[in-house]
């Protein structure tokens, strides 16, 4: 009976040992980033975009961290604002000044956790995942670089996420999207606020 118990013992061990030897802390920081949904406060992004290698355009996307957002673009500063307040989408062509209600947002496409669902599925299947560091504003930054396949959106990306050391949150990103036959290339710069006021409809 001893001895029994001892190789059941020994059995469990060496599997144990085998998982800790194949698993890949690559993958598993990289998904604890992904699938993060600690509540992060009022944010301000600003991204550069290029469709197709050209047309670069900017823009600016503010959050309340609260599921509240605007985004409007700054460069060139033409065409419409978007605003989300309460599960409702407005929008603007006035810059902000009157807005005009697009429509509900509260179907299941738009849950919150539906979408981190989706977003952690589509992580969990990234493949050439790369791991490594990169010196940015004197301070270096972890990063992780995957593609990434959205099967909903028929979307496939290539994404690389920097990782302040500090606050370990994601202070830049670079998404190569292929849908379609479009290719559009976004870097983003976010920036965490301590508070932040977003127009009311």
């Amino acid at each position: 009976m001893r001895i029994a118990l001892n190789l059941a013992a020994s059995a469990a061990l060496l599997m144990l040992a085998g998982q800790s030897a194949t698993a890949d802390p690559c993958r598993e920081a990289f998904m604890k980033v992904k699938t993060d949904s600690k509540p992060k406060g009022p944010t301000r992004s600003r991204s550069v975009s290029l469709t197709n290698g050209k047309n670069p355009s900017t823009s600016m996307h503010l959050s309340n961290g609260a599921g509240d957002w605007m985004t409007h673009p700054t460069a060139p500063s033409v065409g419409p604002w978007s605003l989300e307040v309460g599960k409702v989408l407005y929008v603007s062509s006035d810059q902000g000044k009157t807005w005009t209600k697009a429509r509900d947002m509260n179907d299941p496409g738009h849950d919150p956790e539906v979408v981190r669902k989706e977003v952690a599925d589509a992580a969990a299947a990234a493949t050439n995942l790369i791991c490594g560091t990169d010196e940015m504003d004197g301070l270096r930054h972890e990063t992780f670089e995957a593609d990434i396949v959205y099967p909903k959106m028929n979307m496939t990306t290539r994404e690389k996420l920097w990782l302040h050391p500090d606050t370990r949150r994601v202070v830049k990103s670079h998404m190569v999207m292929r849908m379609s036959g479009i290719e559009v290339e976004t870097t983003q710069f976010t920036e965490y606020l301590p508070e932040l006021t977003l127009p009311k409809p």
